[in-house]
C-alpha cells in the first residue's frame, strides 16, 4: 500500500513539474509576440502563427480563435474579433447554463488522460444583428500572452468560449446535471462567476472554503464545488482530488452532446430523436433508445412542466394527494396547494391581554382577540384562559331560603352572601321581604357583616345548605 501511495504522489509531482515546464515554454515562445486589435499573423520558422492561437496548446493556429481568458464589455458580451460559425453545430440549440463541459484533449500530452472540465454560464442565440455564442467559466494553469494587452499572465479562473472548432479539437462531451432544479443550476452558475480571477492550483485534494478570499481552484474542483454547494455532489465527497473523468462518469450527469474518435478519421456528433416517452441517441449509425429521465417544475397550482435532458418538454396537470390536513401535494413536482378552508379551533396561545394565536390543525395560525367572560372579579378568555382583572359593578338577584328569615344575595359575577330578610308590612297584615318577597317569619335570621360592594363568598368555592 505504501508503494502505491508513494507512486501516486511521485506521479502528481512529475505532472506538476511537466505542467510548469510546458507553461514556461509556452510563455517563452510568446514573449516576443506582438498583438493589435486585429488578428495579426506572424511568420515563424515552422509556419504561420497567431497570438490568439498560442493558448495553452502552445501550438499552431486554429481558425484564429481565442478561447481562454475572455473579457466582457460593459453589456456583458464577450470581446472577440472573429466570427463563430455555429451553422453546422448543435451547440446553441442544445446547450444551457449549468451544463458541464468535458474535454478529453486537455492540451498537455502528459496529462491528456486526466482531461479538463468547464461550465457553461450563458448561451446566446444568433439574431440578424447579434452573433450567437456559448460563454463558459473554467480554471486554467497556463501563462499566456494576454490578447488584450500583450502582457503575459496566468489565467486561473476565467471566462472562455466554446466554439465548434474547440468542440472538435478538444474531443468534447457536454453533460447536464440530471436532477438539478433551475434554482440549483442558477446558484451553481452564480457561485462559479464569483470565483472569477482566482488562481489555479495543483489538484492534490478537493475542499471548499468560502471564507478564504485566496482559495484557488483547479478545473474540475471548481465545477464540483459549484454544484456541491447546491446540495448536488457530482463525485463522492472525500479528500482525494476530483478528476475531470470522475465528473464525466458520474451518475449525476447525462451526456447530451458528444464527439467520439473513430480510427483517427474525425468526430461524430451525438443527436437525439424524441417521442413523448423515449429518446434515441444517434451517433454515426449507432442508436440506443431509453425512457426519458424526467425533471418536474411547478408552473402554477394547475400544471407543471416535464422535461428531459435530451430536450423533450411538455406540460401536465398536477397529480395531487392529501397532505397536512388542509393542503394537497403533487406527487411529481411537490407543488403544495390549499385544499380546504382553515379552522382556527385546534389550539390557542396567549400573546398578551388583548389577543391570542388561534391555530388550525394544519399548523396555520392567525391573531384573534380574546373571547372574555366575567368570572368573579376576573375576565377569563374562553379559548386560551387568559385572565385579566375586571372593573366590576355588582348586580344582584335574591333567592328565598324558604324559611322566611333569610335569602341568598348573588351577583352575576358569581359572588354571593346569605342575608336576613327585612320585612315590610303589606295589605293583609303580613310582613313581606322587600328584596326576595317571601313572608317574613318571626325570629332573627343570619345577618351579613359585609357591605354590598364587598361580598365574602364565592359560589363556586363554598357550599351552603338550605
Amino acid at each position: 500500500m505504501k508503494k502505491i501511495v508513494i507512486l501516486f504522489v511521485t506521479l502528481l509531482v512529475c505532472v506538476a513539474a511537466m505542467s510548469s515546464l510546458i507553461s514556461i515554454y509556452a510563455y517563452c515562445e510568446e514573449e516576443n509576440i506582438t498583438t493589435d486589435e486585429t488578428n495579426v499573423d506572424l511568420e515563424e520558422e515552422n509556419g504561420t502563427y497567431s497570438s490568439r492561437s498560442t493558448i495553452i496548446e502552445g501550438g499552431g493556429e486554429i481558425n484564429g480563435e481565442l478561447w481562454y481568458g475572455i473579457k466582457l464589455d460593459t453589456e456583458g458580451k464577450p470581446i472577440i474579433t472573429y466570427d463563430i460559425d455555429y451553422t453546422d453545430s448543435h451547440l446553441l440549440e442544445y446547450l444551457k447554463p449549468g451544463d458541464v463541459v468535458f474535454e478529453r484533449n486537455a492540451g498537455f500530452d502528459v496529462v491528456d488522460f486526466l482531461g479538463h472540465i468547464a461550465m457553461v454560464i450563458k448561451v446566446v442565440q444568433a439574431t440578424p444583428t447579434q452573433p450567437g455564442y456559448v460563454l463558459m467559466i473554467e480554471s486554467l494553469p497556463s501563462v499566456i500572452n494576454n490578447p488584450y494587452t500583450g502582457e503575459p499572465r496566468e489565467l486561473g479562473v476565467c471566462y472562455s468560449i466554446m466554439t465548434p472548432t474547440r468542440f472538435s479539437e478538444k474531443r468534447v462531451s457536454i453533460m447536464r446535471v440530471k436532477d438539478a432544479t433551475d434554482e440549483q443550476i442558477q446558484g451553481a452558475v452564480n457561485w462559479a462567476v464569483l470565483q472569477l480571477d482566482r488562481a489555479w492550483r495543483f489538484p492534490v485534494n478537493k475542499f471548499i472554503d468560502n471564507n478564504d478570499p485566496d482559495k484557488a481552484w483547479y478545473c474540475s474542483e471548481l465545477v464540483w464545488a459549484a454544484y456541491c454547494l447546491q446540495d448536488i455532489d457530482l463525485v463522492e465527497y472525500n479528500i482525494l482530488p476530483v478528476a475531470p473523468e470522475d465528473i464525466y462518469k458520474s451518475d449525476e450527469v447525462a451526456t447530451i452532446l458528444d464527439y467520439r474518435w473513430e480510427d483517427d478519421s474525425g468526430y461524430y456528433e451525438t443527436t437525439f430523436d424524441t417521442t413523448d416517452t423515449h429518446h434515441t441517441f444517434n451517433c454515426d449509425g449507432d442508436t440506443y433508445t431509453e425512457e426519458h429521465d424526467y425533471v418536474y417544475e411547478s408552473i402554477n397550482n394547475q400544471t407543471h412542466s416535464v422535461s428531459c435532458f435530451c430536450g423533450y418538454t411538455s406540460t401536465e396537470a398536477h397529480d395531487y394527494e392529501t397532505y397536512n390536513f388542509c393542503y394537497e401535494k403533487c406527487s411529481d413536482c411537490g407543488n403544495v396547494r390549499q385544499a380546504k378552508e382553515h379552522s382556527y379551533t385546534y389550539r390557542y396561545e396567549e400573546i398578551d391581554t388583548i389577543s391570542h394565536y388561534s391555530y388550525c390543525e394544519c399548523g396555520k395560525q392567525r391573531n384573534d382577540l380574546h373571547n372574555f367572560k366575567l368570572v368573579g372579579m376576573m375576565n377569563v378568555c374562553e379559548n386560551c384562559n387568559c385572565r385579566v382583572n375586571a372593573e366590576h359593578v355588582h348586580s344582584y338577584t335574591y333567592t328565598p331560603r324558604n324559611d322566611g328569615k333569610n335569602h341568598i344575595k348573588e351577583c352575576s359575577c358569581g359572588i354571593f352572601v346569605m342575608e336576613q330578610c327585612l320585612g315590610e308590612m303589606s295589605l293583609g297584615g303580613q310582613s313581606l321581604c322587600s328584596k326576595c318577597g317571601q313572608v317574613v317569619r318571626s325570629g332573627i335570621g343570619i345577618l351579613s357583616d359585609e357591605d354590598d360592594d364587598a361580598l365574602p363568598f364565592n359560589k363556586e368555592d363554598d357550599d351552603y345548605s338550605e
